[in-house]
């Protein structure tokens, strides 16, 4: 029942995602019995004459968010009990409604077809479940909530100030009572695209073979790493379909980077209510990592600092393995590890050096890609005419302003065919399409080199040539703007000098 034998490191980058697919993800058929056990006893348990104080089922844990490893993973059932009236509510004792709700259930679940698929095991506060088909088993902690959002959809701030009440009347511990807002947890996940799921099975896979290293280190939360990898694909993706090892870079780039790690969602609280902003902003200025549940803000899921620590060498290591470093330099996403409005005045210097600025590597990409055009531009384009250009190089890049996180660059093509600004606005999209079509041949040429994407044009009649090129020496794509213009600055620069200079000249 073991999802992969193979060692992550032994898999080449291309391959990542066929091993998803071969050893992490649940079987077919195997995922579909589990889910007709887990309904059948959903339903069970919501029999008003069996189980008359149960108000609802709520399904989380892997299961719940549906990243879910081949083999043996986790889920939870949450029993939301008529009883139950508040969040303090739940520091009471629930031992012994458990109890008698795993006894019944047992029973009732042994008159239905499933009785040789599951097993129930008391535990110290309650019970769990065991789900299984041959290849599949799902162990389920069964816990009981307080039904804090009862039938709204979205929380309000008046229950999140109940909840920091609570936590200070029973001196819980800050998340204690996350279990209440499971429902928002699976909806967090629920609209994912697939792909994000299959990412996310990855490195909690790569997390699992970690943790057989050393078993007595503290064990990091999956939940944590699922929403690690979630917020580096919103920060840098955000596409459907994505190459997963530039995914995986960006996640194990992050783990290195677990002391400044501040993460955290608007989704279902915000800073307009003043209980909710003291919480977050006490949360924001606390101890790196931070990963706050997007469900419930005091809820700091980034667990125990010393497995983070020895995260991090594991990530370094498979990050230099040669089968994910095949590339040079590799390609992943740019993702900040925290806002820049959460980091103190005195680290704003290190924070621009660290994440802002381009190093020297960087803006030598941009140089090469730059001279690339360049080139193009002056001896291949205009090659079969008599056209005289000249080329200004524009944009941040040209400016020495340009950011880590975006490179672009403008060439500005002055064609001594426009001769005014009226030429220009008439005449240039005849040069954009020229350009257009002799890079397209010169591509051609180049294909082993060269990557070429061109974007629509805006207008009928275009005013610029916008595409992204990507060569073997370049870590990631770089966007140019290719604007044809009138030289207005040299036709004033030759009606204002003297006459004699001009025959100088």
């Amino acid at each position: 029942m073991g999802n992969g034998e193979s060692q992550l490191s032994s898999v080449p980058a291309q391959k990542l995602g066929w091993f998803i697919q071969e050893y992490l993800k649940p079987y077919e058929e195997c995922q579909t019995l589990i889910d007709e056990m887990v309904n059948t006893i959903c339903d069970v348990l919501q029999e008003p004459e069996q189980f008359p104080l149960v108000q609802g089922v709520a399904i989380g844990g892997s299961y719940g968010r549906k990243t879910v490893l081949r083999g043996n993973s986790d889920g939870t059932l949450v029993l939301f009990f008529s009883d139950l009236k508040q969040f303090q509510d739940q520091k009471r004792s629930q031992r012994d409604i458990l109890d008698k709700t795993g006894d019944k259930l047992k029973f009732c679940l042994f008159t239905k077809w499933l009785k040789n698929n599951f097993e129930i095991q008391k535990s110290l506060d309650g019970f769990t479940i065991q789900v299984f088909t041959k290849n599949q088993r799902i162990s389920f902690e069964v816990l009981a909530a307080f039904n804090a959002l009862s039938l709204n959809d979205n929380p309000s701030p008046w229950i999140y100030r109940e909840l920091k009440r609570s936590l200070d009347k029973t001196n819980a511990s800050p998340g204690e009572f996350a279990v209440c807002f499971t429902e928002l947890q699976q909806k967090f996940f629920d609209n994912r695209p697939g792909k994000l799921k299959d990412l996310i099975l990855l490195i909690k896979h790569w997390h699992q073979q970690c943790q057989k290293k050393i078993k007595d280190l503290p064990s990091l939360s999956p939940y944590a790493l699922e929403l690690l990898t979630v917020y580096a694909w919103e920060q840098g993706c955000r596409k459907d379909n994505f190459d997963i090892a530039e995914g995986v870079r960006t996640v194990l780039e992050l783990i290195k980077c677990q002391e400044k790690l501040c993460i955290y969602w608007m989704v279902n609280y915000n800073f307009e209510d003043e209980t909710i902003r003291n919480i977050l902003l006490h949360q924001l200025q606390s101890a790196r990592p931070v990963i706050l549940d997007p469900v419930d803000p005091t809820n700091n899921v980034s667990g125990d600092k010393i497995c983070w620590q020895w995260l991090k060498k594991e990530a370094q290591t498979w990050l230099t393995s040669p089968n994910l470093d095949n590339e040079l330099p590799a390609p992943s996403w740019n993702v900040l590890p925290a806002p820049l409005f959460t980091t103190p005045g005195h680290l704003l210097d290190k924070f621009i050096k660290e994440f802002l600025q381009p190093n020297k590597c960087f803006l030598e990409q941009i140089d090469s890609a730059v001279n690339i055009i360049r080139t193009f531009l002056k001896e291949n384009c205009f090659r079969q005419s008599t056209a005289k250009i000249q080329i200004v190089r524009g944009g941040s890049t040209a400016k020495g302003t340009a950011l880590k996180t975006g490179s672009d660059a403008d060439l500005v093509v002055f064609h001594n065919s426009l001769k005014s600004y009226t030429s220009q606005k008439n005449e240039r999209h005849k040069i954009v399409k020229e350009i257009h079509e002799q890079l397209k041949a010169f591509w051609r040429e180049k294909e082993e080199e060269l990557e070429v994407s061109f974007e629509p044009p805006k207008w009928k009649a275009p005013r610029v040539l916008s595409f992204s090129l990507k060569s073997k020496v370049l870590n990631e794509s770089v966007s140019f703007d290719v604007l044809p213009a009138f030289n207005a600055l040299a036709e004033f620069w030759l009606h204002t000098q003297p006459r004699g200079l001009c025959r100088a000249h």
